[in-house]
């Protein structure tokens, strides 16, 4: 009984080399001879002793409907052991599956194992990379609980590898060796992670892997019942992140639009892994201030991928003009930071076109107009006609200055109108603070001690609070009538209206949601949720109207707002792929503990990075600024932690 063809890659995150049919959805033979491809079981054992061969022939693996949590495929494998008692010894054959095959030449267990064939097909995975760690599910039914069942994936030199059930010998051929023991944790699924190591071994010339999963690390003991449930192993390569080449250095903004950016950014390793339940990678490109500092950084655009892309983003209108603008990338899944790409970046402006006008036309003269480049400060200047007086300068009906010369920033293309009133007579103009806050009437050139009426109406949005003349507070009226003494400045003043955005969690038990406050009208929020282990968000509404399904939901405020972030319990048997780490808080620190080496980044509520770091395996600690929530993340995955 022999597994059919060679071992070939499937492609995964870059084209990293990985292990076929590691989620066993692919299966070959029939009743008691029934294995997953490219793999081999107790059905595929080399012995030359007849009798000994007898006794291990037996089915020990099995295709099972019983998946890990979130996985897409139907099927894992059961690995089991069974009572192979001889002649009054009491001997338990532990389950085993390997990508090599079973070799028992004879009674002495110590010289039974796993062993790569490389001339013999099907029984050898030829693998030529060095990933940094081996993740897989399992469910370990093992009936004692102290019971270790095992996995080790040895990556080794061209040789016929033989690792025998005692422990690993051969120290010469090994490249890597990557070795994982698990209990009994309730016969629940759980996603373990083990890291190669290449420190202790003497190749260099990786060839093939030896990959195996047995019932039991001590040969012959245990108990007939034992039993182990596997599912969608996948290899981890370290990820990176960087930013290549951006092309132009220049970028001329449009003072309304902005100006568009290509980032290329490159990925490699393992983003996204497809066997740990988490929100897909976004790679987002971020622009410094001008002098290069990332301290509070302008998103230009994202992209969801796992692959190197461009994201084509845009810098705001805006942005200050300035020569040493720098641009990153950061990831979330895995949540990486690049280097910036090095080169400075130039925004400027377009050159502003400046008019100058009388009103009315014979009342002056003016001067000061044309094109300018942008931030050019410069005056505009006016003089009265005989029979005039100058009154003001307006800018979109609205007064600018009291003053004939008049001087500014050019920062866009700006209409100045030199206002002049007739000796004898005044100039009443009229505006709204802000500006969009209302509409003004009443303004216009009158004779002295003209009975004059100004009136506003307040936009959505806003509520009026008063009129000024020449600064000083005359009325709270909408419509305002006074005798004309003097050129008049008319201001209506209004405030923005402010709303309640309220956030809730339903149930509250199902995760967290933040973003809520009370905010002007118009402004653009966004709130969030996040779903604790248990839990799946589903979505927000608004008086029972559902709004977006998005974790992160944005929107205008326009009025008060009830927003209610739903989440349900999870139907799959409870994931643990959280517990590689563990966050707490102890002395106002933040305390994480981890099983591997990885990178571990910390977030406070406003979503802003505060620390990144690579920690090793054990306990770490790190000092925060101040107390509240922040959210601790490694591997893809966030833990919250409250520092009081």
């Amino acid at each position: 009984l022999i597994g059919t063809s060679c071992v070939v890659f499937t492609a995964f995150s870059q084209n990293m080399p990985q292990i076929e049919n590691a989620g066993f959805e692919q299966w070959e033979g029939s009743g008691d001879s029934i294995e997953p491809v490219h793999w081999n079981s107790f059905m595929n054992t080399e012995c030359t002793n007849p009798f000994y061969l007898s006794l291990l022939l037996h089915k020990q693996v099995e295709a099972s409907t019983d998946v890990r949590p979130g996985s897409n495929g139907t099927t894992s494998a059961r690995i089991f052991a069974r009572d192979a008692s001889l002649m009054g010894y009491t001997i338990i054959a532990n389950g085993n599956l390997t990508t090599g095959r079973i070799y028992a030449q004879e009674v002495d267990l110590n010289l039974a194992g796993n062993k790569t064939k490389r001339n013999e097909t099907g029984f050898n995975h030829p693998f030529t990379a060095t990933p940094d760690s081996i993740t897989f599910w399992v469910r370990n039914n093992c009936v004692s609980a102290q019971q270790n069942a095992y996995m080790k994936a040895i990556i080794h030199d061209n040789t016929d590898y033989f690792i025998p059930l005692s422990g690993l010998n051969d120290y010469e051929h090994a490249v890597g060796v990557a070795t994982s023991l698990f209990v009994n944790e309730g016969n629940t699924w759980v996603r373990q992670s083990a890291a190669f190591d290449y420190e202790s071994f003497q190749s260099e010339d990786p060839q093939y892997m030896l990959l195996f999963f047995n019932t039991n690390i001590e040969a012959a003991v245990g108990d007939p019942a034992d039993e182990m449930f596997v599912d969608d192993v996948l290899l981890i390569y370290r990820p990176t992140v960087s930013v290549n080449t951006i092309n132009p250095t220049t970028y001329v903004l449009d003072p309304t639009a902005g100006a568009t950016i290509s980032v290329p950014f490159t990925l490699t390793g393992t983003m996204s892994p497809d066997n740990l339940n988490a929100a897909a990678n976004v790679v987002s490109a971020q622009l410094s201030d001008a002098s290069g500092n990332f301290e509070n950084p302008i998103v230009l655009g994202s992209l969801t991928t796992d692959e190197s892309g461009t994201i084509e983003g845009t810098i705001p209108a805006g942005v200050q003009a300035g020569s040493g603008y720098r641009v990153r990338v950061v990831t979330t899944n895995y949540p990486m930071i690049s280097e910036d790409n090095g080169t400075d970046l130039t925004i400027t402006y377009p050159a502003c076109t400046v008019t100058v006008s009388a009103s009315p036309a014979d009342g002056g003269v003016v001067s000061g107009g044309g094109t300018y480049d942008y931030g050019t400060e410069i005056t505009v200047n006016a003089m009265a006609n005989s029979g005039f007086l100058f009154v003001n300068w307006l800018l979109n009906g609205t007064q600018v200055s009291v003053e004939e010369n008049y001087t500014f920033s050019v920062t866009e293309n700006v209409d100045l109108v030199a206002n002049f009133s007739e000796e004898g007579s005044y100039a009443v103009t009229v505006s709204a603070t802000p500006e969009e806050a209302g509409q003004v009437s009443g303004a216009g050139n009158y004779t002295a001690e003209s009975s004059v009426t100004v009136v506003t109406q307040p936009n959505e949005g806003y509520t009026f609070l008063y009129w000024t003349q020449n600064d000083n507070q005359v009325s709270t009226d909408l419509s305002y009538t006074f005798t004309l003494t003097e050129n008049s400045n008319m201001v209506a003043h209004y405030d923005v209206n402010t709303y309640n955005i309220s956030v809730s969690a339903d149930p509250v038990i199902g995760g967290t949601v933040f973003g809520g406050g009370v905010f002007p009208y118009g402004e653009e929020i966004t709130v969030h949720a996040s779903a604790y282990p248990d839990y799946n968000f589903v979505g927000w509404t608004f008086n029972g109207e559902t709004l977006s399904t998005e974790e992160d939901y944005s929107l205008v405020v326009l009025g008060d707002m009830q927003l209610i972030g739903h989440f349900v319990l999870k139907t799959t048997v409870a994931e643990q792929e959280q517990e590689f780490f563990q966050a707490y808080a102890s002395n106002h620190q933040i305390v994480v503990t981890t099983v591997q080496q990885g990178e571990v980044c910390i977030y406070n509520l406003q979503g802003q990075l505060v620390l990144r770091t690579m920690v090793e395996k054990g306990k770490t600690v790190f000092a925060v600024p101040q107390s509240g929530l922040y959210f601790v993340r490694m591997n893809g995955i966030s833990q919250k932690v409250m520092v009081l």
